[in-house]
């Protein structure tokens, strides 16, 4: 059983939607669960025949505390061996169920980036409560060793299994190519949710002084949040109309979007490990990314694509007006780019690795899962 706080378009989302499409049947009955949230991942595995349950709200629609006996009463009557939990509630409701249920296995996979945690009720509940599942699961090597400063742990106390995705590339619809393109040479993008953390207005920064060394490119920011209507006025701020626009949320971008770039940009101030830069190697897109969390694990820095430092705009317009000028760079860029994404970041390897952990989680030995 998978269980998710909710199930809307998010990195831990994801993964759950890459584990429910993708894990070996043969060996796994798998349900999906979210405890107060139904979402575009909801809808999305529903429409493709996976069975997704939602716990039933309280009557007077006020906030449940008592999630967990839901979730308990649900683990027993399913008969469940192993819980996967993709974020704090979802492991607080586990842990609380489990003490009860001693034969079910835990684990838990931490999908957040920037440690230690601002929000201290989420620091506190995760402090106490990450010392009940049976393996805790970090995405990233940079995000193991925040987490074990963090609550003072060993970094062998988490394992590591990197995000992977699925072939974007493969879904590409070359109706879609002209939406984004507008008959442009060079296509810059960027598909996040608009909020602090993704560091758009660095971008918008940049965009700026490469217009104003007179590059020609169009700029396309795909996503929405609160910070969009801010940042469209920051846009026009900068007079940069003519080279920017705001595509706003749209479904499945990473493949409608990311297929018809030349240049993907991360400009984030932190993350944990980015399954849209995973997406945006798989389309063959030129990277260019911030040295945050798994960033310079995943983009070799002059091989797969380019690292920049974080809130840093002038060092970001440089890089970019490098790619820009080099075609040839940027296509070396692209193909490096997908050739790691095939060796290490598939969905199909994650899901092995998580497969050989469930079974050493629940018989007790080191498996190896091949197919």
């Amino acid at each position: 059983m998978i269980v998710n706080s909710a199930l809307y378009i998010g990195g831990a989302e994801n993964v759950t939607a890459a584990l429910c499409r993708g894990l070996n049947r043969n060996l796994f009955d798998i349900s999906v669960v979210h405890l107060k949230g139904h979402g575009q991942i909801a809808k999305d595995l529903e429409r493709e025949g996976y069975e997704v349950i939602g716990l039933p709200p309280r009557k007077s629609g006020r906030r449940d505390l008592l999630t967990f006996l839901k979730l308990r009463h649900l683990m027993a009557e399913r008969r469940v061996q192993l819980v996967h939990t993709q974020d704090i509630h979802a492991m607080v409701d586990a842990s609380l169920s489990v003490m009860t249920l001693p034969h079910i296995k835990h684990v838990t996979t931490f999908h957040y980036g920037n440690y230690p945690r601002n929000n201290r009720r989420y620091h506190y509940l995760e402090k106490f409560f990450h010392r009940f599942p049976d393996r805790l699961i970090a995405v990233g090597e940079v995000q193991r060793q925040s987490i074990a400063q963090t609550y003072h742990l060993e970094s062998e106390a988490l394992s590591v299994i990197r995000n992977g995705v699925t072939d974007s590339y493969r879904r590409a619809r070359i109706e879609d190519k002209d939406r984004v393109r507008q008959g442009a040479d060079v296509v810059i993008g960027s598909i996040s949710t608009l909020i602090e953390q993704k560091g758009i207005d660095d971008l918008l920064k940049a965009a700026r002084i490469l217009a104003d060394q007179g590059l020609k490119f169009r700029l396309v920011i795909v996503g929405d949040g609160h910070l969009r209507g801010a940042l469209e006025a920051y846009a026009r701020e900068l007079n940069l109309n003519g080279y920017v626009e705001f595509l706003g949320w749209i479904e499945d971008a990473a493949s409608r979007v990311l297929p018809w770039l030349d240049i993907f940009v991360q400009s984030s101030l932190w993350e944990a490990m980015s399954m849209v830069v995973l997406e945006a190697m798989s389309c063959r897109c030129a990277v260019v990314a911030t040295t945050v969390g798994d960033n310079p694990y995943v983009i070799r820095d002059g091989q797969s694509g380019a690292l920049v430092s974080s809130n840093a705009p002038k060092e970001l317009a440089a890089s970019l007006c490098v790619l820009i000028g080099d075609s040839e760079m940027r296509m070396r860029f692209a193909e490096q780019a997908r050739r790691d994404y095939e060796a290490n970041y598939t969905a199909s390897r994650m899901c092995l690795d998580y497969e050989a952990m469930y079974l050493n989680v629940i018989r007790g030995a080191d498996i190896k899962v091949d197919r």
